[in-house]
Formats: C-alpha cells, structure tokens, sequence
C-alpha cells in the first residue's frame, strides 16, 4: 500500500476531518486502506454507512463517517463504492495479485553450461562502443510520422500536454521512453501542484541563468516533489503573483445536515446514493428554501 508523502497535508486530508469533525478519521481512512490490500479488491457492493464504521473501527455516528469519506476518499456509485485512484497509487501491487493469480512469475529459462549456441560470448573490441553511439545518433525531439520515435509515445493528458508546454515541446513532439516512465511514477498528479510548479519554472526563467529551476524533462520528473517543494517556498515569498497565476481549489459544498432525511421523505425516487452536489439544482434550493423556513420558525 503506497502512500503519498503530502497525504497528512492534502486538502482532501483536512476536509475529511473538518467534516468528521474528529482526527481520528485519518486513522480509520488508514484501516479502509489496508482493507483493500487485505482483501486485494478495491470496489465494494454493499458498503453502508454501519458496515464501513465496522470496518475502519468508527466510533462516532456512522453516518457522519460515511459522508466525510464518500466526499473525499470514497466514489461512490449505483453499483458499488471505490476507494479512489487507489488502483492508480497501487498499480504494481494488483499487477503482483494478478500474477499471483496466473502462479506467479515465469521462471527464467537457463541454458546448461555445456550447451554451444555458436554466438560470441564478448562484444568485439570497439562495438559496444560503436553501436552505444549508434543508439545516441537519435535525433532527441523527431517531428512528422505517426507520432512515435521507436518507443516514443505522444503526450495525450492535460497534465503531460502542460508539462510539454511547459518545456516549450509540441505536443506532436513524441517523448522518449525515460520520460514517460519518469511521468507515469509521478501520475496521478495534483492540477493545484502542477499549475504552482509552472508559475515557479516561469518566474525562475525570467532570472536568466540566476535561476533556479530544472533545465531537463526527465530530470524535472524525476524530482517533481522536490519542485512542488521549491514552488511552495516561492509561493510563501510571493504570495500575490502565486495567486495571480494558480486558481484556488474549489472544494465542493458540504452536505447539509437533515438533507438525506428530507430526500427520502420528500423525494422517494431520485437516486439516495448521489452525493449532494450531484442533486438536481432545484431540489437543492427547495431544501435550502425549505430548512431556512423551519430554522425561523423555530
């Protein structure tokens, strides 16, 4: 089970236990998590507000646990709840459960020691140099073709189109192999850290050779947490271009309190596993009309 090393600080973190009202829901998060791996299954049929508070050893009301999560950590669907983006996070852990499945690796096979293959066993003097240098004679950013260089693989993602822009490529320009798995270990990615981390590689170019930023794709990718990093910093120090250049994160609407009890009485049809901000418009300003009512009558 992998965990990010900004999870204490992410904002889906803080809103969890704003709307748990209690810290001890990180820890429970943590048991959700290790149920999964235990289980070796992600998505779940049946999971209610009792049998998760069973799982993750909720002491509060259930209810109030199950909406916390369901808003941050949890998708929640017609056909099941998942814990979200978990399989991304933990793609090598399901490809060891489904090579477990299949007997686990295939073994290797080895040749015996006296059989002859007729082939060399060294390179010649001077071909392995010969051919490294043939392998480097590649032209590092080819343009035209069917959009791939060998294994190169053209960015289709807004965060890899962003990231190429970023290092003035096109987007039909085909990244090598290095670079995209220097990418795909750092997916999924924040939009909020990677729209801070340009602002930062943009306002350190400006500083000519003073600057303080990655020159090399790969290398950028390979240490994009210490760039988040340095872009924090930078942000600190300059807290009104930062604004200027990162929209802030919306953070959707917290469910009102009695909302569920007033759906299923005055809405028996619509869908109650909907998260409120997936609720018609209208039905929510009819609750909102309808609780404001009640309050001053009260």
């Amino acid at each position: 089970m992998i965990i990010q090393p900004n999870f204490p600080d992410h904002w889906k973190t803080d809103l969890l236990v704003k709307l748990a009202g209690s810290e001890s829901a990180i820890r429970c998060l943590l048991r959700f998590w290790a149920h999964c791996q235990n289980q070796k299954q992600w998505k779940f049929t049946g999971l209610n507000p009792e049998r998760l508070a069973s799982i993750c050893k909720w002491e509060g009301d259930p209810d109030v646990f199950f909406h916390a999560i369901t808003n941050t950590f949890i998708s929640v669907s017609e056909r099941f709840a998942a814990a979200h983006q978990w399989e991304q996070f933990n793609a090598s852990l399901i490809s060891n459960w489904n090579n477990g499945k299949k007997g686990g690796r295939k073994k290797k096979t080895q040749r015996e020691p006296n059989e002859t293959h007729g082939l060399p066993t060294a390179n010649p003097t001077g071909t392995d140099r010969l051919d490294r240098l043939d392998r480097e004679n590649i032209p590092p950013n080819p343009q035209g073709g069917n959009g791939q260089r060998g294994k190169g693989i053209v960015p289709t993602t807004p965060e890899a189109k962003t990231i190429a822009s970023l290092f003035k490529r096109k987007e039909s320009t085909p990244w090598q192999e290095k670079e995209v798995k220097a990418f795909k270990k750092i997916m999924p990615m924040d939009a909020e850290e990677l729209a801070l981390v340009c602002a930062y590689t943009e306002a350190e170019r400006k500083k000519g050779d003073e600057g303080i930023h990655r020159r090399d794709l790969v290398t950028f990718l390979n240490n994009f947490r210490t760039e988040v990093d340095r872009a924090r910093e930078w942000a600190r120090r300059n807290p009104k271009t930062a604004r200027q250049k990162v929209a802030p994160v919306v953070l959707p609407d917290p469910e009102p309190e009695g909302f569920r009890a007033w759906l299923l009485e005055t809405y028996p049809k619509v869908d109650q596993s909907k998260k409120w901000s997936e609720i018609p418009q209208d039905i929510r300003d009819r609750f909102t009309k309808s609780a404001k009512t009640t309050e001053a009558a009260a």
